[in-house]
């Protein structure tokens, strides 16, 4: 747990996530849902969908060899 001051960013009120509770999910830029009950504000990571694009954001190794499986042996579609 930490306290933290409210803060005017525009027309709007912020607060800065300290440091300790970053991690997956909330990094700057990353996009996020916010829910109030009325007592507390929950912040959840967007989940964005699973794309070779997503999945390869931030790699930075060699690009990946293409792969000869060979002819098609039964009822795939090519």
């Amino acid at each position: 747990m930490a306290t933290v001051t409210l803060a005017r960013m525009g027309n709007s009120v912020g607060v800065a996530i300290p440091k300790e509770f970053r991690g997956p999910g909330f990094e700057l830029g990353d996009k996020v849902t916010i829910e109030f009950d009325g007592r507390s504000l929950r912040l959840t990571p967007v989940r964005e969908p699973m794309t070779l694009q997503s999945l390869m954001r931030g790699y930075e190794g060699p690009a990946p060899e293409a792969l000869d499986l060979g002819a098609p042996m039964g009822g795939e579609l090519w």
